[in-house]
């Protein structure tokens, strides 16, 4: 069997390239890989990253408020979800308090309270958005299943199911966004958030 000249590495005859060493062996140019980019769902979670500009003392500081406050958001959209909105205010502002009240301790801390704001009046407006539709959803199928099965069960369980499937759809994306927040909270990163980093509400000394 005959030896790649680059390497020594035996090859078969009617081989182009080495195995071991991509070397040409028939006087060919070497294919050039493709460098492929990001894709489309890679370039909305790599978002910037700011962390090398603070203080690792200061992270530590700030990254338990960070957490809770990430978690205040999801808290508003699982409550708001089960008991409405109301309650879910009231859960989400709690937990909120803490971390507003220590922000100035920690700019770690204020740079994701800085997207937690704008996230909060984003998943707000999504809400207002998605109620409407689920109620118009909701009384469209039970005025349709009612008229014609007469059957007042189904048509409320149907429209209950489709008004939930509706509810899910409008927030899987802003959860989503919340958990790639929360992530980087737990692992002391300070970047943005994904579509909503672009919107931070400053804080003042």
């Amino acid at each position: 069997m005959p030896f790649c000249p680059k390497c020594g590495s035996e090859y078969q005859d009617g081989v182009k390239f080495c195995a071991k060493c991509g070397g040409n062996l028939d006087g060919s140019v070497a294919p050039v890989p493709v460098n492929q980019g990001p894709g489309f769902f890679q370039k909305i979670l790599d978002t910037k990253d700011i962390t090398a500009t603070f203080d690792p003392a200061d992270i530590n500081a700030g990254k338990a408020m960070s957490i809770l406050a990430y978690c205040a958001l999801l808290a508003y959209i699982l409550v708001g979800w089960i008991f409405g909105g109301f309650l879910a205010l009231i859960v989400c502002a709690g937990m909120l308090v803490a971390p507003c009240i220590i922000a100035k301790k920690s700019k770690f801390l204020q740079y994701h309270l800085s997207m937690i704001f704008p996230a909060l009046l984003g998943v707000m407006a999504v809400n207002v958005v998605e109620g409407f539709l689920s109620a118009k959803l909701y009384w469209f199928v039970y005025s349709a299943i009612l008229t014609g099965t007469w059957n007042e069960f189904a048509a409320g369980f149907v429209a209950v199911i489709l008004a939930w499937f509706v509810h899910i759809i409008f927030m899987a994306v802003p959860v989503l966004i919340l958990i790639a927040g929360l992530v980087n909270a737990i692992k002391g990163k300070a970047k943005d958030l994904p579509l909503v980093g672009g919107f931070k509400f400053t804080f003042t000394k």
